[in-house]
């Protein structure tokens, strides 16, 4: 059965990595995935000379006339008002803010495009990152491999590129990018025992976290981020100078953040970095054991919406949480309830500490676009379902959150308060004991919420809904899906509504192929509803936390061996963040341009040509030892060549002796400008690949000479005059070897 050789002609999309054969496949792959939303620049503001004795007026937020500073897009026709004194300002590794604005960043890294450390190349990066990262192989998959491949190159006297899965994982390790260790820490019960204490008392906690300062300088300081974020809050406008609200910190909530940060004249010029947060229990398994966990998350709040959910290293986990459980008959003990919600509290608050110390001092940080600035940190929005939401405010479940609306009148008007605050809920435990606090305002009295361990930051207005649970499969498939069906059973009575709830399954089946909408043949009636099945139902029926657990919980879990898996996990989330860092700095300095397989080709064919140049400047020097620079030999004659003995017969320009068996040549196609060939003889192995080396091997010594002189004669139309020196070969460095090639 004849066999098609491997293709070496690729074209490899710079985002993915997936390979494409021919551009037009590269270009439909770039439209359809790698799209992206059109972008807004924000240039930094550079004060004034009376800019500190000017006082700036907030905005209303029904704009009636334009702001006066006002910085036009006028390609896009968008304006954006930047915040004054909270601009972002470029500095040096000092915090001293640079003059102007066209300054150049200081270089990130001094390394060379070469070093690929901790890795010896750029066939082991990526080697590692396929098969830890992409397709998640097995330990014991990858020993077999690593065997088959080598045993691939026991003819070539070679190896693969690393010895076992060990040696992988330890150059994994070792990588000193995006690197954020864990810390284990234990907590218990510290109140009063009593005799026979539960056995929830006497247990103790892990919780499992990073340095929440370290993540959070990874984030800022990745360069695939940096046309991608904000450096500081902004009002945007259309073209008629109406409000839009595109990204965390086009809101008001930033702006406001920013005047209250703004009063320190220390801070100004500073940016503003939000910490965004999330949180939810996730269950990874239904089988025996502890196989539920709870993930923390955190996001820089600066990046655009459509970097945080391209899943691209914007958000990050940084703790598991303990998840305290008692037998059944504890599970509504008021002591265990209070101590489970304070653990909740006091681990976030310890979790995030390193970050408290530059909440009110700026720290200068070397930013994704490569500028320093000085930065100033504060708690953002926290992301959370209505379990979490109640959790994390300290307030009664069935209550609102957000507004003190009494839970048995949630749709009804209320004229009080329109949200809830820190300072009320204060003045509220304060005046009011905690039954009636219970009853009367759905607060949790007795608990202190985390956040009021830092400046600025009040729990009710940082609570944010979660897209999954409250609005893809709470609002559309837990709410208007159902309600739709008990209207139309209700309606038209049972029989006739589920006639028109089959007629609607019909149609949706009935929905056409079409780019970016998923088909489903048996319509809206299937049993288990995933986040990606509501998403896709909601296009033809007319998120951040979900989208992770899978990467950083689910995944990791699956791969562990299931004894003491959180520790594994720990060891795959970081080495995750190894290469994922790795990759981005190889990438920052172009070291990942073309595929790899490009690359090798590449350099081999330089390393050819090196080989040449180093061929041919020992024959330029042979032959200027043998003459004095006029073409003649010793003491000015005529060098004598030995051609042995002359055979009588026809003169010809050059004779080829054949090989007595066929074989065929390989074309070696370099851009579409040159066209070498080498003969098999010529691809042998340990076959001579110079003119000097090979004039020696066939017993020819003057072979680079005759070729220089039968190169001349073929280019020139006059000849060489007698007195002159022949110019050597052209070396195989001066052709043009860069771009697009492929072997036929």
């Amino acid at each position: 059965m004849e066999r098609r050789p491997y293709n070496v002609r690729q074209l490899a999309c710079l985002h993915c990595k997936r390979i494409f054969l021919n551009a037009s496949g590269l270009t439909q792959h770039r439209n359809a995935f790698h799209g992206r939303p059109l972008g807004h620049f924000l240039p930094a503001q550079q004060p004034q000379a009376d800019q500190a004795d000017v006082e700036h007026q907030p905005l209303p937020l029904d704009h009636s006339e334009a702001p006066t500073s006002l910085l036009a897009h006028s390609e896009s026709e968008i304006y954006h008002d930047v915040h004054p004194l909270l601009n972002g300002r470029s500095c040096d590794k000092l915090g001293k803010y640079l003059v102007g604005t066209d300054v150049p960043p200081p270089p990130r890294t001094k390394r060379p495009r070469t070093d690929w450390s901790p890795y010896d190349s750029r066939l082991e990066f990526e080697t590692a990152d396929f098969l830890f990262q992409r397709v998640k192989m097995g330990q014991g998959n990858v020993n077999q491999l690593l065997e088959l491949w080598a045993a691939s190159l026991v003819q070539y006297n070679g190896c693969p590129p690393f010895a076992s899965v060990k040696d992988m994982l330890g150059v994994i390790d070792a990588t000193p990018l995006g690197d954020a260790p864990w810390v284990t820490r234990k907590a218990q019960y510290s109140g009063a025992l009593p005799q026979n204490p539960p056995p929830w008392m006497t247990a103790q906690y892990e919780i499992c976290f990073r340095n929440t300062l370290v993540c959070a300088h990874n984030m800022i300081s990745n360069p695939d981020f940096a046309e991608e974020f904000d450096v500081a809050p902004y009002r945007e406008y259309n073209r008629l100078l109406k409000r839009r609200y595109t990204n965390l910190m086009s809101g008001d909530w930033a702006w406001s953040q920013a005047d209250i940060i703004s009063d320190d004249p220390d801070t100004h010029g500073a940016m503003f970095c939000p910490m965004v947060l999330g949180s939810d229990k996730t269950m990874v398994s239904v089988a025996t054991g502890q196989n539920d966990y709870y993930p923390l998350y955190m996001s820089w709040g600066n990046v655009w919406n459509n970097v945080r959910r391209a899943h691209r290293n914007a958000i990050t986990v940084v703790a598991f949480l303990a998840i305290p459980k008692a037998e059944k008959r504890y599970a509504k003990d008021p002591t265990f309830r209070k101590f489970r919600r304070q653990l909740f509290h006091s681990s976030l608050a310890t979790i995030l500490q390193p970050l408290k110390q530059y909440m009110t001092k700026p720290e200068v940080v070397r930013c994704a676009d490569s500028h320093f600035r000085r930065a100033i940190y504060g708690l953002g929005p926290y992301i959370a379902d209505y379990m979490e939401q109640v959790l994390t405010t300290n307030t009664v479940q069935g209550w609102c959150v957000t507004c003190p609306t009494p839970r048995l009148s949630l749709g009804d008007f209320y004229e009080g308060p329109d949200l809830r605050c820190k300072e009320h809920t204060e003045l509220l435990v304060k005046l009011v004991d905690l039954k009636n606090l219970w009853e009367g305002y759905g607060i949790v009295g007795d608990l202190i919420p985390f956040t009021n361990d830092f400046p600025r930051a009040d729990i009710c207005q940082l609570i944010s809904g979660d897209l999954l649970h409250q609005i893809i499969k709470g609002c559309f498939k837990d709410h208007l899906v159902d309600w739709v069906n008990d209207y139309l059973k209700l309606t038209h009575g049972e029989t006739k509504g589920n006639d028109i709830i089959a007629q609607i399954d019909r149609r949706i089946a009935a929905v056409p192929a079409f780019t970016g909408i998923r088909r489903f043949k048996q319509g809206r009636d299937f049993k288990q509803w995933t986040g990606d099945d509501s998403k896709a139902l909601m296009k033809a029926y007319p998120v951040i936390t979900e989208s992770k657990h899978i990467k950083a919980v689910k995944e990791p879990w699956r791969r562990s061996n299931k004894y003491n898996a959180l520790s594994q996990m720990l060891e795959t989330n970081q080495r995750t963040d190894k290469l994922a860092a790795a990759r981005v700095d190889f990438a920052a300095r172009h070291m990942l341009e073309g595929t790899c397989l490009s690359e090798a080709v590449r350099s081999f064919l330089l390393a050819g040509a090196l080989e040449e140049d180093d061929t041919m400047a020992d024959f330029d020097a042979e032959v200027h030892a043998e003459g004095e620079g006029n073409g003649e030999g010793e003491g000015g004659k005529e060098p004598e060549w030995d051609y042995g003995d002359v055979v009588e017969g026809s003169q010809v320009l050059g004779d080829v002796s054949l090989a007595k068996q066929p074989c065929a040549s390989t074309p070696i196609f370099i851009n579409i400008y040159l066209l070498i060939t080498f003969d098999t003889f010529a691809l042998e192995r340990n076959y001579p690949k110079s003119l000097k080396a090979l004039g020696r091997h066939v017993k020819v010594p003057q072979l680079p000479l005759l070729a220089s002189m039968f190169l001349y004669n073929q280019t020139h139309l006059e000849p060489l005059p007698d007195d002159s020196l022949c110019p050597p070969c052209p070396p195989l460095s001066t052709l043009d070897i860069c771009g697009d090639f492929w072997l036929e």
